[in-house]
């Protein structure tokens, strides 16, 4: 149709309107105003302590438009794509650290960081969904096939804590610089 080609004034209104809804749609956006102190905060003198909290909190409400805006293309695509966006964008934070640590060769981060991001998911986002869900029914049920394969994949952390901490001791580690 014509008014779908780009440049006609439905898509540039509907682009319009998209683009207000991302930058003016959240309250939340308003501490992304601390984002510029925190990329210049320290050659303008302040303490590196300052800067972190700064940059914290200015992270807030990108995390924020991040997930928003995976919803918003997950609500035009498959179902399994949809998940797929939300599973990428929903660890966007792990994957910028790990390609900076990658990049700078800090190897034992990466591993690191993936780690803690599956143990945080595994552990945090279940035992308060147990927690929360505790305190409102006095009795919960849960899928049996959902809680086996949760219990698969807090085995599989588990080990993937075990084997770097045995080869640890072990001193037998792989130094990947050297590959």
């Amino acid at each position: 149709r014509p008014s779908d080609v780009p440049g006609s004034p439905k898509v540039h209104h509907s682009l319009r309107h998209a683009i207000m809804e991302l930058f003016l749609g959240s309250r939340l956006n308003i501490l992304a105003l601390g984002i510029p102190f925190a990329i210049f905060g320290r050659s303008l003198g302040y303490q590196d302590e300052s800067v972190f909290v700064v940059a914290l909190v200015g992270l807030v409400p990108l995390a924020e438009r991040v997930s928003w805006v995976t919803e918003q293309l997950a609500a035009h695509t498959s179902k399994t794509l949809g998940g797929l966006l939300s599973a990428t964008f929903g660890n966007i934070t792990e994957l910028i650290v790990c390609l900076y640590a990658i990049h700078d060769r800090l190897y034992r981060l990466v591993q690191l960081s993936m780690l803690g991001s599956i143990l945080g998911n595994l552990l945090l986002v279940l035992g308060m969904a147990l927690f929360v869900g505790g305190l409102r029914h006095k009795q919960q049920t849960f899928n049996r096939t959902v809680g086996t394969l949760n219990g698969g994949l807090l085995m599989l952390a588990s080990l993937a804590i075990l084997f770097p901490a045995v080869l640890h001791l072990n001193h037998e580690t792989a130094d990947l610089a050297k590959d």
